[in-house]
């Protein structure tokens, strides 16, 4: 479903228990998407929100339990818009115009692929905190700030670029990227850091027992405890 771009606001219950929509397109200028808006939509498998959306009301997408892709602001958390599927999102990306993630992809562990746009520049604390699904992440040259516990947890990734004009790699940022069991370990094996970071916080790299590279610029001058 595609809604027409003069809307700027969703009601409440507007389309609750349409469960034969799979697609939902909202256009941009809409700011806010009442409660229980979408609730019940059952068929929804790709939704996406522009990044002019303030408000999420309460339950909006309650029971949409098939979604499985977003496009989502960087304001919002996905386990809170979509509590009921978060936990299936695979496919997601930032709407563009965003500017800092703050926690949005917080324990989507199924999570395979993100799309972060270039207007980003601050990917917040817990960002990707518990995304043990994602392979891998492009990081695009816009973002100066890498929160903390950004990636914590993040032991699907092996490798990790941090692209020049980031400043700052927040405490416990890439914090327990490893996994073993009895059969395997798998986690971070190698990280390229540029000469733009100044600070690396406090156990920023901590416990990551498969990391063997990593180059520490001359440019860093704070290595926190």
């Amino acid at each position: 479903m595609t809604i027409p771009g003069s809307v700027t606001n969703i009601g409440d219950y507007a389309f609750s228990g349409c469960s034969g929509l799979t697609s939902l397109t909202i256009p941009d200028g809409v700011e806010n998407i009442g409660i229980h808006a979408f609730s019940g939509c059952s068929g929804l498998i790709d939704i996406c929100i522009p990044n002019s959306v303030e408000n999420i009301g309460s339950k909006a997408f309650y029971n949409c339990s098939a979604v499985d892709s977003v496009v989502i602001p960087g304001r919002f958390r996905v386990k809170e818009v979509l509590s009921s599927s978060y936990d299936r999102i695979t496919s997601a990306a930032v709407s563009p115009g965003s500017t800092s993630i703050n926690g949005t992809f917080f324990e989507c562990v199924n999570l395979q692929s993100v799309a972060i746009p270039g207007s980003v520049t601050n990917i917040g604390d817990s960002a990707f905190h518990g995304c043990y699904g994602l392979p891998s992440i492009t990081i695009p040259g816009s973002v100066s700030n890498i929160g903390d516990h950004a990636f914590s947890g993040c032991y699907g990734l092996t490798s990790i670029t941090i692209p020049d004009g980031v400043t700052n790699i927040g405490d416990h940022a890439f914090r327990n990227c490893y996994r073993h069991n009895s059969w395997e370990s798998v986690g971070l094996q190698s990280v390229l850091i540029p000469h733009s970071v100044t600070n690396i916080g406090q156990g920023a790299f901590q416990d990551n027992e498969l990391l063997q590279s990593i180059v520490l610029p001359d440019g860093v001058m704070r290595i926190a405890d």
